[in-house]
């Protein structure tokens, strides 16, 4: 199965033609541990962390066998395009339909290289979970309001 890799500027979508033969996706958790006298040590689970996606692959030129109308972008407009949005701080959605993974995400670190004469561009991309606040502070005070 090739998977479609997606990551949509609103109703602008960005596919990678090429689909990575990895993908990484980190979780965690914030956790502490703390030293009862009596008791010993206890560990205290918290909140969930932002998800980090990574994966590399390559922008194909226009005259290889990769290439595909699907992303008709030359390899150095398909680099602009993601170097601008991670500029912007734009919030994207990064889409695989196969394995069902919708997440709202920025762009935090984008690297490409030009390895070959070839005319084709590889590159790593590190995607983080984009997540609202979801508690409000009041505007006077700066204080987080009580529920």
């Amino acid at each position: 199965m090739k998977p479609t890799f997606i990551l949509a500027d609103g109703m602008t979508p960005f596919i990678f033609v090429v689909p990575p033969l990895d993908l990484e996706i980190k979780t965690s958790q914030k956790s502490e541990k703390i030293n009862f006298i009596d008791f010993g040590e206890k560990n205290i689970v918290g909140k969930k962390n932002v998800e980090t996606i990574t994966f590399s692959s390559f922008f194909s030129a226009i005259n290889s066998n990769f290439y595909s109308l699907k992303n008709p972008l030359t390899p150095i407009l398909s680099v602009e395009t993601l170097v601008k949005w991670k500029n912007q701080e734009k919030i994207l959605t990064f889409i695989i339909p196969e394995f069902t993974i919708f997440k709202k995400c920025q762009i935090v670190e984008f690297n490409y290289f030009i390895r070959e004469r070839t005319g084709d561009i590889d590159f790593t991309i590190t995607l983080v979970e984009y997540r609202t606040q979801g508690r409000v502070a009041n505007t006077i005070t700066g204080l987080i309001e009580r529920l």
